[in-house]
């Protein structure tokens, strides 16, 4: 009955290498999936702060240029006011003069 007994366990001595292999390579085959989902979060996390940044940036670019283009429409304005008023003194100087110079 010992002999008997010895087959089993002697087939199975004989596998151990392979299951230490495999062990192995589970092992680093789970390490490798650990390495990479917390690559992968680290990028998305990576991702989420640059489209943020990039809103952020867009925002104050739209601000300023907002700003510009209010100042330079304030200052438009301004110089079109003034030409209009230099318009109507200069209309009203050549109707006042017109006989004169139209003689």
């Amino acid at each position: 009955m010992g002999a008997d007994m010895d087959v089993p366990w002697t087939k199975l001595a004989e596998q151990v290498p392979q299951l230490v292999v495999f062990v192995f390579m589970v092992t680093m085959f789970l390490r490798h999936m650990s390495k990479s989902s917390a690559a992968i979060e680290s990028s998305e996390r990576r991702t989420a702060e640059l489209i943020k940044e990039l809103t952020e940036d867009a925002k104050d670019f739209q601000r300023d240029m907002t700003l510009k283009t209010t100042e330079a429409f304030a200052k438009n304005t301004g110089a079109l006011e003034r030409n209009s008023q230099a318009l109507g003194v200069s209309t009203h100087v050549l109707d006042k003069y017109a006989s004169v110079i139209t003689k």
